[in-house]
């Protein structure tokens, strides 16, 4: 490590550009999951959609959308990371987004229909910054955390991202070389039952990637989100990047661009293995049955995935080993 940190002093490279790419080193089973994963959602992913959205936007209320999403991804641009082009978001402004209204929730039913499938189990990952204080006394993190309970989220631990920051920190000695990423949960998920939503296991909590302009995150990201989550209406909120299967709300889209909800959902459909039933049932724990529009499990890719262990039923003994 002091070598690196002399190497950094003489040259300026950060030490996390030594760490080896996890690409060169990835096991046969796991290379075999992944190809898999990746044919599959790019078979069912719809065009991609960015659509205009700011502080001044007539869509200020996020249900004008008319859709409700199974994924969402809150890219703010914080005081700590916005460029000059950028329209700062306090977290009172964005405490004021009714994430809820757009994010799904678990409803048991026999489903048929759009409207019914638009309360499912969601997940929401939200950037913010890199923990530091950003005006000496604040922090973005424990905003970010804030704004999760005001949209009635689980919490789960954070996501890191380890990158390359622009210049230093403003408020502070030592330059910011990570961003944070915190995931929230609509409703309680478990990894044994929830299969047909949430692929958990399959990538780790930190990414190494190098700084992208105007606050794009990196294609890995994304990718990440596609195998944990399922579900397939997927939002960026605030953000710039465009990308297939994603609907991206935005300062970067012209303002006259909306959201066609009917042309989306037919999007959906088309796009599904089963245009003409685009639902997956899954059960929770208490084996009620619940509709999800969401990538069809395969045998093959559920054999593949690693799985949480067994929990032995309460009363029963373990077998011992013979």
């Amino acid at each position: 490590m002091n070598d690196y940190t002399e190497h950094y002093l003489s040259t300026g490279e950060l030490p996390q550009t030594h760490i080896l790419s996890p690409g060169a080193h990835v096991p046969p089973q796991r290379k075999a999951l992944l190809e898999r994963k990746a044919a599959q959602i790019s078979a069912q992913a719809t065009a991609p959609c960015h659509v205009y959205y700011d502080k001044a936007s007539p869509l200020r209320e996020l249900t004008a959308l008319g859709m409700a999403f199974d994924v969402v991804v809150v890219d703010p641009p914080w005081q700590e990371v916005a460029t000059a082009e950028d329209a700062v978001w306090s977290a009172v402004e964005l405490g004021q987004l009714n994430i809820g209204g757009i994010g799904a929730f678990p409803l048991f039913t026999n489903a048929l229909t759009f409207a019914d499938v638009s309360c499912i189990t969601s997940v929401i990952f939200l950037w913010c910054g890199s923990g530091g204080t950003y005006d000496g006394a604040n922090s973005h993190f424990d905003e970010a955390t804030a704004l999760l309970e005001t949209w009635f989220r689980e919490l789960l631990p954070p996501w890191v991202k380890l990158m390359s920051m622009p210049s230093p920190s403003a408020h502070g000695l030592v330059r910011r070389t990570k961003e944070q990423c915190l995931v929230g949960l609509r409703d309680h998920m478990w990894r044994d039952t929830s299969g047909h939503f949430v692929h958990s296991n399959i990538d780790t909590d930190v990414l190494v990637a190098p700084a992208l302009a105007n606050r794009a995150k990196p294609e890995a990201f994304y990718e990440l989100v596609e195998r944990f989550c399922l579900g397939r209406r997927r939002l960026l909120l605030l953000g710039t990047s465009s990308r297939p299967g994603w609907v991206t709300a935005g300062p970067g889209a012209p303002a006259a661009i909306r959201l066609d909800a009917a042309e989306y959902e037919e999007q959906l459909r088309e796009t599904a293995t089963d245009p003409a039933f685009p639902f997956v049932l899954g059960f929770d724990r208490g084996k009620r049955c619940a509709y999800a529009l969401a990538l069809n499990a395969k045998v093959d890719i559920d054999f593949l995935r690693p799985k949480p262990p067994q929990r032995t039923p309460k009363g029963h003994k373990k077998k011992p080993k013979s």
